[in-house]
């Protein structure tokens, strides 16, 4: 077993900014209760929306004042389509755009977002699991999905939500230790929490857990804990953990 710490020595801060579908196939989600990360959990539900009928020109607009790149397109609160500026670049480009800027304006005044907007976005509900959302969003290389109950529009997830979400799990809001470990079995993982316990580690000190596959393939796994204990503590761990890793 091998181990480091480092030191967080403030707390981090982060500002997060809030802005008939196709259905793709849902991956179990058979948890009773709320078992799970869920995607209503991360979602932005404050929603800036668009019309099928409204020109290209007011989505730029958008994009601008707001700082987004994509926008959904609801007809009362259902659901219709989805526009981003991907879509709208792609649109430009296959029929030529003017220099003016006089002309410009013009033309993207005579584009209506039903000229640009994907008309069946992929989608997920509420209660869906967050993995489900992050492997839809690698799986078809997009960076946000409408969320629906039913066909109207509740919320959108997107990668900034899901970096949050992940900033989260690994307790990278809050100031603490990090104790990053390696281990090969179960009986080194259940040493690392005596030595926790030792030193008078409670639940409440434990601000996140992560696991994942180490270098070695699956008999090692790499660890994260996050500690909120003060310096002297994290020391006394980190030798106790190295002195039964001899």
């Amino acid at each position: 077993m091998s181990v480091n710490t480092a030191a967080l020595l403030a707390n981090t801060e982060c500002r997060v900014r809030t802005h008939g579908c196709r259905t793709y196939r849902r991956l179990g989600n058979k948890t009773k209760g709320k078992e799970q990360m869920q995607v209503q959990d991360y979602m932005s539900t404050n929603l800036i929306t668009v019309e099928a009928k409204d020109s290209v020109l007011k989505v730029l607009q958008l994009f601008k004042e707001k700082k987004i790149r994509r926008v959904p397109v609801v007809q009362g609160k259902e659901l219709k389509g989805l526009v981003t500026d991907r879509d709208i670049k792609i649109l430009t480009a296959s029929k030529g755009m003017p220099v003016d800027s006089y002309e410009l304006n013009y033309f993207f005044s005579s584009l209506t977002v039903k000229d640009v907007m994907t008309p069946d976005p992929i989608t997920v509900r509420p209660e869906d699991d967050l993995e489900l959302a992050i492997k839809i969003l690698l799986q078809h290389r997009i960076s946000g999905l409408p969320v629906v109950q039913e066909k109207d529009l509740v919320g959108i997830i997107s990668e900034t939500d899901l970096l949050r979400a992940l900033l989260e799990l690994s307790g990278g809001f809050e100031a603490g230790y990090k104790l990053n470990l390696e281990v090969a079995s179960l009986d080194e993982l259940i040493k690392v929490f005596e030595v926790l316990k030792q030193e008078n580690c409670a639940m409440q000190h434990v601000q996140s857990t992560l696991v994942w596959p180490g270098l070695y393939g699956k008999s090692q796994k790499k660890m994260l804990l996050k500690l909120k204990v003060d310096q002297q503590t994290i020391k006394t761990i980190q030798t106790k953990l190295k002195k039964d890793a001899k």
